[in-house]
């Protein structure tokens, strides 16, 4: 009788082929993050308009164990740009732009 074939690599093979998938998974997490960012950069010299805000939540949430307060904000808003009416409901700041508290 002979043998079968093993499908395992050969031993010794192991911690490079760890480092090898951890790499190509951070190398994957930085190229989403890159592709995040173009627009966000792009929209950086856009012109400044006047908006109008339609509507708004704030909802909490706290974790039992840490006394610790979450909050997701939404916003809905309206603008006109080269007459043309927009909405939207989504929004970002930079720390620079709006001063945020530091812990």
């Amino acid at each position: 009788m002979r043998p079968e074939k093993s499908t395992l690599p050969p031993r010794g093979y192991g911690p490079f082929l760890v480092v090898g998938a951890l790499g190509i998974g951070g190398l994957a997490l930085l190229a989403m993050g890159i592709w995040e960012l173009i627009p966000a950069l792009r929209s950086n010299s856009w012109p400044t308009v006047q908006g109008v805000i339609t509507g708004h939540r704030i909802e909490s949430s706290r974790y039992q164990k840490k006394m610790h307060y979450d909050y997701e904000v939404g916003v809905n808003y309206v603008y006109e740009v080269q007459r043309i009416r927009h909405t939207g409901h989504s929004f970002s700041h930079a720390t620079d732009t709006l001063p945020l508290p530091s812990y």
